[in-house]
């Protein structure tokens, strides 16, 4: 997608909610194969919906065969608590859009070496979260809990982004795959 946004926002110890799309291809699926451990072992907790006061239910109430194979699977939202093992990592950059997509920190520092790095489901992995932080904020903003915590920028900044699947290198121009069709 191609986007021009406003950032206003950036939450530390970020939740990463799955998009509901992955919660019926993959989370449900993991479940069916492997059990309601999947949930605990990628410290991932079921909520009653998407409001932002929604209650944590019991992943046992939620019919996940449903689930895989219903291509709306209502209200559940999935979400991943804060801590090291985050997809988001340590850091968030909220964009109002009606894709989904952030800027963010990643635990998976190692994948910036390499060349096919298509594993973020459309969000921006920065490799540097501290030192964009500190350019968009004026400085490092210190969390007071392990929990997430929002801070609000100085100054909205403008983002403007668009996918390209070209790119220059030392060698010439390189074609790539279009991921996202």
């Amino acid at each position: 997608p191609m986007m021009a946004v406003l950032m206003r926002d950036a939450k530390v110890h970020p939740y990463w909610n799955v998009p509901p799309e992955l919660i019926r291809s993959l989370t449900a699926k993991r479940i069916r194969e492997q059990g309601l451990s999947y949930l605990d072992d990628f410290h991932y907790e079921v909520l009653a919906n998407w409001s932002p006061d929604a209650p944590v239910i019991d992943p046992k109430t939620v019919n996940w065969r449903r689930v895989a194979a219903d291509k709306n699977v209502g209200n559940i939202r999935v979400r991943q608590l804060p801590g090291p093992w985050n997809s988001m990592g340590e850091m968030k950059f909220e964009m109002p859009n009606d894709y989904g997509i952030y800027l963010h920190d990643t635990p998976h520092k190692e994948l910036f070496v390499e060349d096919e790095r298509h594993l973020s489901n459309g969000c921006v992995r920065l490799a540097d979260y501290r030192r964009f932080a500190g350019w968009v904020f004026g400085r490092m903003p210190q969390a007071t809990s392990s929990r997430e915590q929002e801070f609000i920028l100085p100054m909205p900044v403008p983002v403007y982004l668009t996918y390209l699947t070209v790119s220059a290198t030392p060698h010439g121009v390189v074609f790539r795959p279009d991921v996202y069709g």
